[in-house]
């Protein structure tokens, strides 16, 4: 567990969110609750418990903060239905705007302006992914993007370069062909049903995944009001049948039948994990991971930018935006939910848990950054620049039930090599847009 840093429980001794800018006093009720909930791996439990403990050595006559972890039987909707609402909730955008819509999240803007919270650390798309009607309903918990993680050892073995340059500039970075060469060359085969070692590990959800890949070829999922799907643009089938081919074209990627046969041999199929065993060259998932990948990584490894399709057609950018911070309206403490916002928001909790969440603030971000010179990733530019060049999820009350019934068992015909990416593109767009009424 990482030990709490010096400063941090200083902090405690300050304002609520005290890096927000000057407040007026408030006054909070001390025979007070304030459950907030999330979920955690084990690592991040054991941090959270601390960002609490900071609570209350600030507060030792109360209000309580009680930290309430998401599971199967604990869910926001569970709460809401029994009554028993958590002060603050944690969800991605497209999770939260369901809600908004539903009136069931405060909007922040009018405590934000009589708290004078300062916003202008927040990197812009972090923060616009959660506003809906013109109003904002959350703030940032992390804003993590995915990237595209290179193993050093396997590809100066093959005398292949890692791609160049970071987010902030034009030059360096693979192209859709180039990256498919790469892999191709790192994909090594022994015989039998699988490879004995794989270019890349292909990501099947939105992001780091199909999201990846189509954005990066210059389509979108939708045109910008939400109106239409436009899934079956040429551009989006060529990224998705790049996707399909990858696996069951230039075999670089594992199968499904190869996922299985790498599990039943005892192997974590994720995507880190597979990278960090040196069963894959290539992979995408968070930079969040970047903590975990310096303790277990058994080769030497770096960040890069992402392939993008062809020159006009394609643009460098990461997938990702994190999970927001929302205050739920049923809740009747609202000021003492605003004071544990302010607490869990805050540079200083941000910096201490930057390790598994990466931050969306832009000085915390550059601390944190600065931090460990001698470990990797040694192009750092990538983690901060790709926070700039985030592509943003869907963002409208259907898309969760959309994605669920329409977009996941359609694609899913496309990873299992049972439809064309065209079949299946055409079929998401005709069944969308009958929701949508554009078709």
């Amino acid at each position: 567990m990482r030990s709490m840093p010096v400063g941090y429980l200083t902090a405690a001794c300050a304002v609520p969110g005290g890096d927000g800018g000057t407040k007026p006093a408030t006054t909070l009720k001390t025979d007070v609750t304030i459950p907030f909930l999330q979920t955690t791996g084990q690592a991040e439990q054991q941090m959270v418990n601390q960002v609490v403990d900071r609570w209350h050595q600030a507060h030792p006559r109360g209000p309580k903060a009680e930290f309430v972890i998401q599971s199967g039987q604990v869910s926001f909707v569970a709460m809401l239905a029994a009554g028993t609402p958590p002060a603050l909730a944690s969800m991605s955008a497209s999770q939260g705007v369901v809600f908004a819509d539903r009136n069931e999240f405060t909007p922040l803007d009018d405590l934000i302006k009589r708290h004078r919270y300062d916003v202008a650390d927040y990197i812009p798309a972090s923060l616009d992914q959660y506003r809906w009607r013109g109003k904002l309903f959350a703030l940032l918990r992390d804003f993590s993007h995915q990237s595209l993680w290179v193993n050093l050892d396997l590809l100066a073995k093959d005398g292949i370069t890692p791609p160049a340059g970071d987010y902030g500039t034009t030059a360096g970075g693979w192209t859709f062909d180039q990256f498919v060469e790469a892999a191709r060359r790192l994909t090594k085969s022994e015989g039998g049903a699988r490879a004995s070692q794989y270019g890349f590990v292909l990501n099947t959800g939105l992001r780091g995944g199909y999201g990846q890949f189509l954005w990066g070829n210059g389509a979108e999922l939708f045109d910008k009001d939400f109106k239409r799907c436009t899934i079956d643009d040429e551009r989006a089938v060529e990224a998705l049948q790049l996707m399909q081919d990858l696996r069951y074209k230039h075999r670089v990627a594992p199968d499904a039948a190869a996922l299985t046969e790498l599990r039943n041999a005892g192997v974590n199929t994720g995507s880190q994990q597979l990278f960090f065993e040196n069963h894959v060259a290539i992979a995408i998932f968070p930079v969040a991971r970047i903590g975990e990948a310096r303790t277990q990584a058994k080769g030497k490894w770096d960040l890069a930018v992402a392939p993008q399709g062809a020159a006009g057609r394609g643009k460098r950018l990461t997938t990702g935006g994190g999970v927001g911070w929302y205050q739920t309206k049923a809740f009747p403490h609202q000021e003492e939910a605003w004071a544990l916002m302010q607490h869990l928001t805050s540079a200083e909790t941000a910096l201490y848990l930057a390790d598994v969440r990466i931050p969306g603030r832009k000085s915390v971000l550059d601390k944190w950054l600065a931090q460990n010179p001698g470990e990797p990733p040694k192009s750092r530019g990538v983690a901060k620049t790709g926070q700039q060049a985030v592509h943003i999820d869907p963002v409208f009350p259907q898309w969760e039930e959309i994605q669920r019934d329409i977009f996941t068992p359609q694609l899913n015909r496309i990873w299992n090599n049972q439809a064309t990416a065209r079949e299946a593109a055409r079929e998401i767009a005709t069944q969308t847009n009958r929701i949508l009424g554009g078709g």
